[in-house]
């Protein structure tokens, strides 16, 4: 059970973890109970000639894996639709045809110039995909050549056009883990891309009694005022701020409102197992929740 939030204290300086640390300890009495460790990376499949004729789309992948076994996979369509907008604009079409035959009860639907409904598409904006770390290669495998982590290479000949290798950008989180009374779960880490470049530093918020809070435009009053509780005394210039995510948006995000269908075949990239029911059990998908929120946070900084 519980809840958690991200906050991101992006233009931290190099001992940003220690100061919150040393914050922590001395503040709340917070015991250490381990380290926190994630990895996350970026690929980028560009548009490719399947057979000479036509494009492969574009594609956007990220990938955060926390140890022993929490692999989170979102792959973006961009040409696909939000599933909130989807949903919005079908509510709009059928309330629009509702009010057409009221005006004009017992004419046929032909006569009355309904809005034809948009058909529900393939997939969405976000496919979110769980996966034990030792198959994610094997995933990448299916997905293609075009993704791969090596800089983009195009070749001559029938496939001309194909990139060899994807875009990839690597960040990873090095930190540790604190319990504060039996209430809350802190964890604190410092955010490294490529080379050790150090980009500041991230904060996960996990309150565990219950598994619903109020949220106001994008953040919640309640675990604001713990985050700044915990923090030491930050200059007027520290860049710092909080990412939470709805319980009505992570539906949306997981899609567990969509109708049933035909169940996909065992070779469809957007295929996976039973993500769709995990966001009706906390326990089961609060980490998910989390390394999306993560995710976000970062690319929002354009760092994935």
């Amino acid at each position: 059970m519980g809840v958690r939030g991200i906050a991101r204290w992006s233009n931290a300086p190099v001992e940003g973890v220690k100061l919150i640390t040393d914050s922590v300890l001395r503040q709340h009495q917070a015991r250490s109970t381990g380290v926190w460790r994630a990895d996350l990376r970026t690929l980028k499949r560009h548009p490719y000639l399947t057979d000479g004729t036509s494009v492969g789309p574009e594609r956007l992948l990220w990938e955060y894996i926390s140890p022993p076994d929490h692999n989170l996979v979102i792959i973006e369509d961009a040409t696909a639709p939000k599933r909130a907008d989807f949903i919005a604009n079908r509510a709009e079409i059928r309330a629009a045809n509702m009010a057409k035959r009221n005006a004009g009860p017992g004419l046929p639907d032909a006569q009355l110039g309904l809005i034809e409904e948009p058909p529900e598409p393939l997939h969405y904006r976000n496919t979110l995909i769980s996966f034990k770390t030792s198959s994610m290669e094997a995933f990448i495998n299916q997905l293609g050549g075009a993704w791969t982590s090596q800089p983009v290479k195009t070749i001559s000949g029938p496939n001309l056009g194909r990139p060899s290798g994807g875009l990839t950008h690597r960040l990873k989180i090095e930190g540790h883990v604190f319990s504060v009374g039996s209430d809350w779960i802190v964890r604190v880490g410092s955010v490294y891309a490529t080379g050790d470049q150090f980009k500041g530093v991230i904060m996960e918020i996990e309150y565990l009694p219950v598994d619903v809070l109020p949220y106001i435009e994008g953040s919640s009053a309640f675990l604001d005022a713990f985050t700044t509780s915990l923090l030491p005394s930050l200059p007027s210039e520290a860049n710092f701020n909080s990412v939470v995510i709805t319980d009505q948006e992570w539906a949306h995000v997981c899609g567990i409102d969509a109708p049933v269908a035909e169940v996909p075949a065992e070779d469809d990239i957007y295929a996976y197992g039973d993500e769709e029911n995990a966001a009706a059990d906390p326990q089961k998908d609060d980490w998910r929740r989390s390394a999306y929120m993560i995710a976000l946070a970062l690319r929002g900084e354009g760092l994935m």
